[in-house]
């Protein structure tokens, strides 16, 4: 009985020990990381990058949905060109242990430009209007998110979602619009020149009294009063026009008006009514 005892006991030992042996025996390797990064309007090709590959030895990765498979060497490789999908990856090692399946990447519909605006109406700058009013067309659509329109001299940007855009203000020059989509992609640039206006010395444009008004004094210092002579009653807006064709002072006259003149610069100025009534006077 005891030597019956010493051979289960030894027979125990050696199961155990086997059995031990076996277990340690099993190989796993690390399950690769994955980074999608997906065709945009800086990057035009898309790709996913797998990293933590075995550093030894030669594997093979097999890609999901298609099984497709390659072979290579390296701790990091990276698939170019991706259509949009999901995607999944094993790695198998030179000694044919395979890794769990990766992380779902996934490879989004690539982004473009928004097509190049263009240039509607116009409206040039003018001796009485000193700035211009451009209409930019072809800009994105609503459906197609908001967008930015950067101008360029000036760092000027306006943002909307309908595809025109109105810009009032700008002085003379050579510009360029750019639009940036939702995606913030950029367009190629439309270019446009504005005009500088024509500026006419007032000395240079001859009064068309057609209803007569006086101006005294003239030449002034301070003030001057404004004098109907005809069409009595009947009110007229009126303007002050320096002789760069600023508008300085306005106001509305019936039968005789006094404006102060304290707040202008010497020179010489061009009153204009509504009614295509104009006059010139001198400020010292």
């Amino acid at each position: 009985m005891k030597n019956t005892g010493l051979l289960v006991l030894s027979l125990f030992l050696s199961f155990g020990t086997y059995s031990q042996s076996k277990a340690t025996s099993i190989k796993s390797i690390t399950t690769p990381t994955v980074k999608a990064i997906s065709a945009n309007c800086q990057n035009p090709n898309s790709h996913i990058i797998l990293y933590n590959l075995p550093a030894q030895g030669t594997w093979t990765i097999k890609q999901y949905p298609k099984d497709t498979t390659i072979q290579g060497t390296g701790s990091n490789f990276a698939f170019v060109n991706i259509p949009k999908g999901s995607y999944r990856f094993t790695v198998t090692d030179s000694s044919g242990v395979t890794s769990d399946t990766t992380q779902t990447a996934i490879i989004e519909p690539s982004t473009t430009p928004p097509a190049t605006p263009t240039i509607g109406k116009v409206i040039q700058p003018t001796q009485q209007e000193p700035t211009a009013t451009i209409t930019v067309n072809g800009l994105p659509s609503a459906k197609e998110g908001p967008w930015t329109l950067y101008i360029s001299p000036g760092n000027l940007n306006f943002s909307g979602n309908d595809t025109t855009a109105t810009i009032y203000g700008l002085n003379y020059g050579d510009y360029s619009f750019v639009v940036e989509n939702s995606s913030f992609c950029l367009s190629q640039p439309a270019k446009i020149s504005i005009s500088k206006p024509e500026i006419k010395n007032s000395l240079d444009e001859k009064s068309t009294n057609n209803y007569s008004i006086n101006l005294y004094p003239n030449p002034t210092s301070d003030q001057i009063t404004i004098e109907r002579i005809n069409n009595h009653g009947v009110k007229n807006e009126l303007k002050i026009i320096d002789s760069f064709g600023i508008t300085v002072t306005t106001g509305y006259i019936e039968n005789i008006q006094t404006f102060d003149l304290s707040h202008l610069p010497a020179g010489v100025y061009l009153l204009k009514l509504d009614d295509g009534t104009t006059a010139k006077f001198i400020k010292k």
